[in-house]
């Protein structure tokens, strides 16, 4: 039982986010609509995602601080850049309270994100990774308990199947974008190119880009999935995680000194005798999105978070996209896409809702609030 459960109320938690119009990742938005709703937690959320907002907020985030039990920062504060300034990550830090950060984007900035996380002691560090290895650099570096929760988790109010299956009007479907070379691969961007001359050939109905202007928000991702049948897609994240962002940096400077050098080029020259690599794939949201959706998945092989197995719950594709068109092939065998899609959205229903995956987490910080 936790000091503030004995005292016969909830646990209260300031939650930290940023959150900024044009923003479409659906779990940026999801983990903070759950926490709030959460009956574990009477939870104070503030968006730190626009700027000029420290001056009018800061007395009332001190006074926040100091009557919460613990602190809770989202991936949407530091992903890309960090929305966090250092006059209130003193006060967050000086409070002496258990802190907990949601780590973004295990692939870049990560020296800049450790410092982060030393200044504001954090002591429960949620990563997207399962990796037991990738775990014990992060408490070698950090000192501090780890856990593994995927990106985003299934909210069932947005993410439901609301149109039959055998009904879609679209029998593969796909977004991605273009990953940077420092990843070492493009897997993305090579199946949507394989994509959409296989599904003709097959006959199929394809709606597959990797524009930027063709991504959805979270409403319009739920929308898009329920009109397709199945949706391609692979593992989230890179082989080659670093905590040290070594590998990320040769590679743009070579890049940008070499401005005519092609993707093949850069992974023969940084990836091809890369020793020893440690895995950074991890489950994405996307794919408990779909999920959700009963929609079929066309993954290319990997581990997803040791949660979906092939032929189990997604249609397998080989890393060199050899069976693609057998793959697509599937597509018109329902019997074997309705047990996959079933099964995945059992998985996803009973493991993987937002209520779920903080549930998980609740039993890691309570211990640390109980201190």
């Amino acid at each position: 039982m936790t000091a503030v459960a004995s005292q016969g109320r909830r646990a209260r938690l300031l939650l930290l986010y940023a959150d900024a119009e044009g923003r479409l990742l659906s779990y940026w938005a999801g983990w903070p609509r759950h926490f709030i709703s959460s009956p574990l937690y009477e939870t104070i959320a503030l968006n730190v995602g626009h700027a000029g907002w420290w001056p009018r907020l800061r007395n009332m985030v001190t006074a926040l601080t100091s009557s919460c039990d613990g602190i809770v920062v989202l991936h949407s504060v530091y992903s890309n850049q960090r929305h966090l300034g250092a006059r209130l990550a003193r006060v967050l830090a000086a409070m002496d309270k258990p802190t907990a950060i949601f780590l973004a984007n295990e692939y870049k900035l990560m020296p800049e994100k450790m410092a982060f996380c030393e200044e504001l002691g954090v002591d429960l560090l949620v990563s997207q990774s399962h990796s037991a290895t990738i775990h014990r650099l992060y408490e070698e570096r950090l000192k501090c308990r780890v856990m593994f929760l995927p990106n985003g988790g299934l909210d069932e109010d947005v993410f439901k199947p609301e149109i039959e299956w055998t009904e879609r009007p679209i029998d593969v479907g796909f977004r991605a974008y273009e990953v940077p070379w420092y990843l070492g691969h493009d897997e993305k961007t090579d199946l949507a190119r394989a994509a959409v001359p296989a599904a003709a050939r097959a006959g199929l109905v394809a709606d597959v880009s990797t524009d930027p202007k063709d991504r959805f928000d979270e409403r319009g991702w739920a929308t898009f999935l329920n009109r397709c049948k199945a949706v391609l897609g692979a593992e989230a994240g890179t082989d080659y995680f670093e905590l040290t962002d070594r590998t990320r940096e040769v590679v743009n400077a070579f890049v940008a000194a070499n401005p005519q050098a092609t993707r093949d080029e850069v992974i023969a020259r940084f990836f091809q005798n890369y020793e020893n690599p440690v895995s950074g794939r991890m489950l994405a949201s996307r794919h408990i999105e779909a999920g959700g959706t009963k929609t079929l998945q066309l993954l290319i092989e990997g581990e997803y978070g040791g949660v979906l197995q092939p032929d189990v719950h997604y249609v397998p594709l080989a890393r060199d996209l050899s069976n693609l068109p057998h793959a697509l092939e599937k597509i018109s065998d329902i019997a074997y896409c309705q047990g996959i899609i079933e099964r995945t959205y059992a998985v996803v229903r009973a493991d993987f809702t937002y209520a779920k995956l903080i549930e998980r987490f609740f039993h890691q910080f309570a211990q640390l609030m109980a201190r």
